[in-house]
């Protein structure tokens, strides 16, 4: 396994020789990846071998692992994310073959060689993103709103009224269509 990633990478020819890379790649070169980044700075790993599984269907596996900053959906702060992800890709050069594939695989379409080895590396990492980035324990905003909120009525759904003040509050207010309503029943007579 080489110490080095190289830039351009050819799957089958890399299948044939059973060769495999491990180095890292910097996270500002990933485009796709760099526009979804609150910080788009530090490197990911990449450790990747090639070769045939038992079936003789060319492989590639690895794992790809980095520290990436989003923004927080629920609050707006940004959050540390750990992508640390395993992935095993069968290589195979059109999506028609990829639909005869066993389901424990994910496609690595190569129509045409060479393949960007950084793209590979960003598709595995916004995958391993989760669609709604929020921190796992309280917000700090909220945390500090919720403390605030007992000298100020902040209304939120992290502080909404009890279901008491609701109803009454909707009793309070009169029925748009009651005025129809009563103009229906005045008609009738």
């Amino acid at each position: 396994m080489l110490n080095r990633l190289p830039e351009f990478v050819d799957p089958l020819t890399l299948v044939e020789k059973r060769r495999g890379f491990k180095g890292t790649l910097a996270l500002a070169n990933m485009k796709r990846l760099a526009s979804l980044l609150v910080q788009p700075s530090g490197d990911a790993s990449l450790e990747i071998e090639f070769g045939r599984d038992s079936a003789g269907q060319a492989i590639a596996t690895g794992k790809v692992a980095a520290v990436v900053w989003i923004q927080c959906q629920r609050c707006l702060e940004p959050m540390e994310v750990n992508v640390d992800s395993e992935f095993t890709l069968a290589i195979v050069s059109s999506l028609t073959e990829s639909r005869r594939l066993p389901e424990n695989y994910d496609p690595l379409v190569v129509e045409q060689a060479p393949l960007l080895l950084s793209e590979l590396v960003e598709d595995e990492i916004l995958l391993a993103l989760p669609a709604v980035g929020v921190h796992s324990e309280a917000c700090p905003v909220v945390h500090s709103l919720d403390k605030d909120s007992q000298s100020q009525n902040v209304d939120s759904m992290y502080n909404a009224p009890e279901s008491d003040e609701i109803v009454a509050e909707c009793e309070k207010k009169q029925n748009p269509f009651a005025v129809l309503a009563d103009l229906k029943e005045k008609l009738k007579h």
